[in-house]
């Protein structure tokens, strides 16, 4: 499995490329699975972590892809 049978957009798809994301991750696969309305999914254990995955998805979806 790779991100685009995650069914991101084109745009999505060439900035994880970009970043070298090569693979989703088991739970990534595992959210994606039947969950067609599932844009994003976050799971953090601090709100330090969830400062930097904010800042990090803001990268990747710029135009609120």
């Amino acid at each position: 499995m790779n991100f685009s049978d995650l069914g991101l957009n084109d745009a999505l798809l060439r900035k994880c490329e970009s970043l070298d994301f090569t693979e989703p991750t088991p739970i990534q696969k595992i959210a994606a699975q039947n969950k067609p309305g599932v844009k994003v999914l976050i799971v953090a254990p601090t709100r330090e972590l969830v400062s930097q995955i904010t800042e990090a998805y803001i990268d990747l979806a710029p135009n609120n892809l």
